[in-house]
């Protein structure tokens, strides 16, 4: 932290941000999620529209949330806190199941996950299996509303 203006360990409270830029700068961020929001929407209109959100599947992920000094510092790069280390990660998949079936409800998975996990699962859901050389784990079983075990997560 070289900006002291907004962080001054030698002052007392070491926040030097007003509670009103503060709550700019958290809405600035939150103008960026919807912001992508919207760019993820048009993208699946544009899919269905040309007919094939069926046949795609789609994944939302980042690579980092954003701490604003809940723990006494902003940004993403020196903690690792939950707001920092808890990002989404959302499959989409409509016709997976094929159109003779039922949709299937959304689901929440609790356990932990890594993005290590993210290619041996697209590799799983297009049907290849058995890739040694992959590392991480298969989280397909999960999506469809199994469970999985506990993974040790490094960060």
């Amino acid at each position: 932290w070289s900006n002291r203006r907004i962080w001054d360990p030698d002052r007392d409270p070491p926040r030097q941000v007003s509670d009103r830029d503060l709550e700019h700068l958290r809405a600035l961020y939150r103008g960026e999620v919807a912001w992508t929001d919207q760019a993820i929407g048009a993208i699946l209109d544009e899919l269905e529209r040309a007919g094939r959100l069926e046949r795609t599947l789609v994944l939302v992920t980042a690579d980092h949330g954003e701490e604003f000094f809940e723990h006494g510092r902003k940004g993403h790069q020196r903690t690792l806190f939950e707001e920092v280390v808890r990002i989404p990660l959302v499959f989409h998949w409509a016709g997976r199941l094929g159109a003779a079936e039922a949709a299937p409800a959304p689901v929440e998975v609790a356990t932990q996950v890594r993005l290590v996990d993210v290619m041996p699962t697209l590799l799983a859901l297009c049907g290849i299996e058995d890739v040694p050389s992959v590392n991480g784990r298969d989280l397909s079983p999960a999506l469809h509303g199994g469970t999985l075990p506990e993974e040790p997560a490094l960060s």
